[in-house]
């Protein structure tokens, strides 16, 4: 059943009961996604390799990565709270992982 349906993101929430359990699952449309790791691609590829590092001694602060919410409620569920320092190596390690590169928006390892 149908819980809940975001307009905006197409985001679903669907609930079901199965064997005296409640399963809810949250899911959120391809495109959507692909669009939002698009961005991510393009912000990342926006600063040539070479010049990125001259590009950051100008700043004190970075945007490294941009996770969407539906990412960090799966990784909550693994035990990776994006919120607490402890956990900082984790999600350190998450986005340095290849199979998440699209969630960082700048070259290099966070």
């Amino acid at each position: 059943m149908l819980l809940e349906r975001n307009a905006a993101t197409g985001r679903e929430v669907h609930v079901e009961e199965k064997d005296g359990l409640l399963i809810v699952r949250k899911t959120v449309p391809k495109d959507v996604m692909n669009r939002y790791l698009d961005h991510n691609k393009a912000e990342q590829n926006a600063i040539p390799q070479k010049s990125y590092k001259s590009e950051l001694r100008k700043k004190n602060m970075w945007k490294v990565a941009s996770i969407p919410t539906i990412v960090i409620e799966q990784w909550k569920k693994e035990g990776i709270d994006l919120w607490k320092d402890e956990d900082w190596p984790k999600v350190r390690a998450k986005l340095n992982d290849p199979e998440y590169k699209w969630l960082r928006t700048s070259p290099g390892k966070v």
